[in-house]
């Protein structure tokens, strides 16, 4: 009888040579010459006082007893995967992870805070932090990849396997160069951006965010000249530095830079929502409280 350890090697190489239709094809496949293929194989069958090839044909075909050796062993290997896989997942579950989604300078800002109040309470909870779009965290939560994520309450809406806590309502500034006519003034109307280049941010068109960021510009009488779409935050304040146009931005977000004017938008139904989300059928017991210490933190704010 072979080692153990030498079996299942000679059992994984005659399984190959099953699956492949011939020995050199099988010692492609594992980086060996035919000879030590079919050297594996005759120990396996000295081991196991019966044949599992015919190799009187040109190539070797399997036997019967091979056939059904073969099957049983497949078998069992798709059971032994099947169960690493489950084990795995229970281990990894055992582990107090979250994994929280975030979009820019908001969270950069405040999550240090919050996670570090969280920590005096859940101490054994590791947080992985991950930079996406908007929309790259809620498909992260619909696809259980994250735990939690930050973005616009207007793109949760009628997405049924999620639920968002609404976090706070940020105002829009105007953001120019210093060379805009609009640069130095303290407040600008909303009807005041009639004819004026905007620059917005590419990729919102196709979001729920976008299609509301239009019906504040029709709120306020003002049919808006989109010039560009920007890919990131840094291509839009770049462009906005070149004098390509203006940006209409939470002032949270808005980098502090001499080149830069950041000026209050007054009487305007533009504004926007940010929250927290997340997937309804998660049951991770330190995920609410992660979302409570969020809401919390945000709700200190206001006061």
């Amino acid at each position: 009888m072979m080692e153990d350890g030498l079996f299942r090697r000679s059992l994984y190489i005659f399984m190959s040579a099953a699956e492949e239709g011939s020995f050199s094809a099988a010692g492609r496949k594992l980086r060996m010459t035919q000879a030590s293929v079919s050297q594996q194989i005759d120990k396996l069958e000295d081991s196991l006082r019966f044949k599992l090839f015919d190799r009187s044909a040109y190539r070797p075909v399997l036997t019967e007893a091979g056939r059904y050796f073969y099957e049983k062993c497949a078998g069992l290997d798709k059971l032994y995967r099947n169960i690493e896989q489950t084990a795995r997942c229970k281990a990894e579950s055992c582990i107090c992870l979250l994994r929280i989604g975030i979009t820019g300078p908001i969270e950069q800002k405040h999550l240090p805070r919050i996670i570090q109040s969280y920590h005096d309470t859940f101490p054994q909870v590791r947080t992985d932090i991950r930079l996406c779009t908007f929309m790259e965290g809620i498909a992260g939560l619909e696809r259980s990849e994250l735990d939690a994520a930050f973005g616009l309450t207007n793109d949760f809406k009628n997405r049924k396997t999620l639920l968002c806590t609404h976090l706070m309502r940020n105002s829009i500034n105007v953001v120019c160069s210093k060379r805009h006519p609009f640069a130095g003034r303290e407040s600008i109307g909303g009807k005041e951006l009639a004819g004026q280049s905007v620059i917005s941010l590419f990729g919102f068109s196709d979001t729920v965010f976008f299609s509301d960021y239009l019906k504040s510009f029709e709120k306020d009488g003002v049919k808006p000249d989109i010039v560009r779409e920007a890919g990131n935050l840094e291509e839009l304040i770049l462009a906005v530095k070149l004098n390509q146009g203006i940006a209409l931005l939470a002032p949270e977000v808005i980098p502090e830079d001499t080149e830069l004017y950041s000026i209050p938008v007054v009487g305007s139904h533009h504004h926007v929502d940010f929250c927290i989300g997340i997937n309804r059928e998660n049951q991770k017991p330190y995920l609410l409280p992660f979302v409570k210490q969020v809401q919390i933190y945000f709700e200190s704010m206001k006061s």
